[in-house]
């Protein structure tokens, strides 16, 4: 299991969600400042993000642009922008970027969505995982080219008669 970080200025909003969804991380933290939480996104990495989009009259967008920095462990970290009030704008300039939800929300709604967001944290990373090895493996299907020779070299085979003789020495060994 992975870590969560929670952003809200009400640590009983913190709170709650960790009530709704904690149990799918191996790990909560929370903060209730844009400072506490640009230092922890820049620091740790997180499974997922959630963050109230108004922290103390302040832009809580500093903590997605924040992780999505150059060096941060979460630059692909998905993010879950909370609020009580999206604008058009936003809505038209994030939808893809980071999953929304407005509050006040249910704890069927938001467990739902990090759910989601934790499938498809889970499909990428195994897409991932897949084509590094696809990678890997095309290395070892290359056909050695040394010497001008083109074609690949053959498997030797290994002869069933060394393994008899080495039982057979062994045995020996042991009767002496």
């Amino acid at each position: 299991m992975e870590s969560l970080l929670i952003v809200d200025d009400e640590i009983e909003i913190c709170e709650l969600i960790e009530s709704y969804v904690g149990d799918m991380f191996s790990t909560v933290k929370m903060a209730t400042t844009i400072k506490d939480a640009v230092e922890v996104v820049k620091a740790e990495e997180f499974a997922i993000i959630i963050f109230d989009l108004n922290i103390h009259g302040l832009n809580g967008g500093e903590i997605f642009k924040a992780a999505r920095s150059e060096g941060s462990p979460n630059q692909n970290t998905p993010s879950l922008a909370i609020s009580g009030f999206f604008t058009d704008n936003f809505i038209e300039k994030n939808e893809g970027t980071i999953e929304m939800l407005k509050k006040p929300f249910t704890g069927e709604e938001i467990t739902d969505k990090v759910f989601k967001m934790l499938s498809e944290k889970s499909a990428s990373d195994i897409k991932e995982s897949k084509e590094s090895m696809d990678d890997i493996d095309a290395l070892f299907d290359e056909p050695s080219v040394e010497s001008g020779n083109e074609e690949p070299e053959k498997p030797v085979e290994q002869n069933q008669g060394s393994n008899a003789q080495s039982t057979d020495f062994l045995k020996n060994l042991t009767k002496k």
